[in-house]
């Protein structure tokens, strides 16, 4: 029981003192760069802003007219996180940092005014398809993606993590009428 709560103090002091940038136990014996530390400051974590999940939803979104960057979609998929897992998460491993659950992913395309289907089967894409697929690799901890067709085609979907691609889910998406 001593061990569970010393832990559980090192952690909440770490993310009041120090914020979520600079935390990682794998980071210790790195620096955090001046960009991490500026949009830290500001509330919002560097790595969630060019990851995966950010970047697929602003390609899927170009295919409707709707220029966002993945930044920006990043910072408002973060101002709307009240559990804040990628800081606690982020604590064990700096690639946690990185994540776009798949929950949050749907929510925030349903606030932008998008019906999904979801599906994990691949013919149910066509070439009118816009779908967001998250991809699995060998590795349930780091071999997890999302990508965006057409802007990528079904063969670079479905070789990402070469022959150990699984499609987890494909989330097409209409727009609201």
């Amino acid at each position: 029981m001593t061990k569970v709560l010393q832990v559980a103090i090192f952690a909440a002091a770490s993310l009041m003192l120090a914020g979520c940038g600079h935390v990682s136990l794998s980071y210790l014996n790195k620096k955090e760069t001046s960009l991490h530390k500026k949009y830290r400051k500001q509330g919002y974590d560097l790595c969630h802003l060019t990851s995966c999940g950010p970047d697929a939803l602003s390609d899927a979104f170009k295919k409707f007219n709707i220029n966002k960057t993945p930044f920006q979609i990043g910072m408002e998929i973060q101002d709307k996180d009240q559990a804040h897992y990628r800081c606690i998460l982020g604590i064990l491993h700096d690639g946690f940092y990185s994540i776009t659950c798949p929950q949050e992913l749907k929510r925030y395309i349903r606030s932008q005014g998008f019906n999904i289907t979801e599906t994990k089967d691949i013919n149910q894409i066509t070439q009118e398809t816009t779908a967001i697929f998250l991809l699995k690799g060998t590795d349930d901890f780091r071999d997890w993606h999302w990508i965006t067709y057409p802007t990528y085609s079904r063969s670079i979907i479905l070789n990402f993590f070469e022959e150990n691609t699984k499609i987890k889910t494909i989330y097409i998406l209409n727009k609201n009428e």
